[in-house]
């Protein structure tokens, strides 16, 4: 079964609260008992012996890249208990995965921002004879932070349960013709991955394998250079760019070559700032059902959820999940102020009805703690 929040993990992580949780893995907020430090530990559900190898082969993985672009590694370990984790630093962002769910496409300056740090973070992870082979939306996490963008939380040997969809059937979507007809891609199918996401970001879908590869015939601020370099990521291997480094250096040459069309609009004007929150949220919704999702984002008037069935506009729902700066598990009456359909996936906007001041304080005190409020277009 695995351990469970409020437990120390091996005598050194306390696990504060769950982050997300797959069938093969669960992965919590813990701080270092002696160091003080805020982590990401993932711990492996019932390991079968090839789980636990591809575990450990990924944090050697990870370990081997270090570069800012992926994250870091502190620890791998099998505990006395027999728990298998994986230390990482914090999860401090989204999953891409869950912001094309909930917001669609990107604008164009925000997508390739994303791109070239996730590119930088796979250069170095091929100059260390490392390739991601399953690289998709769920294996992306956005920062929203200066400088930073996003970063690599796996390497594909041990996908991360970050995602809403995680593993293999998440990339199949993302995978290089040559990696569907038997080969691992190697940097090439990361190339075509990469180019994919990149095209989804832009679209709200992916490119079609043998279709039509001018995305400026589905989004037309998008400069004929910029086009130029994704249509050759997501060329055939032979006419594909023949490493990382030269697909990102090509884009960033053709976006400083002239400034990029402002499509950013002015921040939205809101009643309380907010920021990425990544948590498991149960509704219970009228007519005593429960749905099971993920928040994306909270401020103190309420949370941003992906979940899985319908929820009505207007509802009046309880919301059940851990609050951020403590921990400690609530249960809220809110009401869902929109609700729609994207990317497969139902985002509903809730407003909380009664938070209590404790709850606004706890909440308050982690959106300071995590900078500039995050703004939807």
């Amino acid at each position: 079964m695995g351990p469970d929040a409020g437990i120390t993990l091996d005598r050194r992580y306390a696990l504060k609260r769950l982050v997300a949780k797959s069938d093969h893995a669960s992965i919590f907020e813990a701080t270092h008992v002696h160091l003080g430090r805020t982590v990401a530990v993932r711990v492996l559900s019932d390991p079968s012996p090839r789980d636990v190898e591809a575990l450990f082969e990924e944090a050697r993985r990870l370990d081997a890249v270090a570069h800012p672009g992926v994250v870091r590694v502190h620890d791998a370990a099998e505990t006395e208990g027999g728990d298998i984790y994986l230390a990482t630093e914090a999860m401090d962002g989204r999953p891409l995965d869950g912001l094309l769910a909930t917001r669609g496409r990107f604008h164009l300056e925000e997508a390739i921002a994303v791109v070239t740090a996730v590119g930088d973070g796979l250069a170095a992870a091929h100059a260390a004879q490392v390739s991601h082979a399953g690289l998709c939306p769920s294996s992306v996490l956005h920062v929203d932070r200066a400088g930073v963008g996003a970063k690599l939380i796996d390497l594909g040997v041990s996908p991360s349960p970050m995602g809403v969809l995680s593993g293999p059937l998440a990339a199949m979507g993302y995978a290089a013709p040559e990696r569907l007809s038997g080969s691992d891609g190697g940097p090439l199918g990361d190339i075509y991955a990469l180019g994919a996401i990149f095209w989804e970001m832009l679209t709200e879908q992916l490119p079609e394998r043998d279709g039509e590869r001018d995305v400026r015939a589905l989004r037309a601020d998008v400069p004929d250079e910029v086009a130029f370099v994704l249509e050759r990521m997501l060329a055939p291997a032979q006419h594909r760019f023949p490493t990382m480094t030269q697909a990102i250096d090509a884009l960033r040459e053709v976006t400083s070559a002239r400034p990029l069309p402002v499509t950013l609009p002015p921040p939205a004007r809101r009643a309380h700032p907010r920021a990425a929150y990544v948590t498991p949220v149960r509704l219970r919704v009228p007519g005593g059902d429960s749905l099971d999702g993920r928040c994306e984002d909270i401020s103190e008037g309420g949370l941003l959820v992906l979940v899985g069935g319908e929820v009505a506009e207007h509802a009046e729902v309880l919301a059940r999940f851990a609050l951020p700066s403590s921990g400690r598990m609530v249960s809220l009456p809110a009401e869902t102020r929109w609700s729609r359909e994207v990317g497969g996936k139902r985002a509903v906007g809730l407003r909380f009805l009664e938070p209590g001041e404790k709850v606004a304080e706890d909440v308050r005190a982690y959106v300071a703690h995590m900078g500039a409020p995050l703004e939807e277009e």
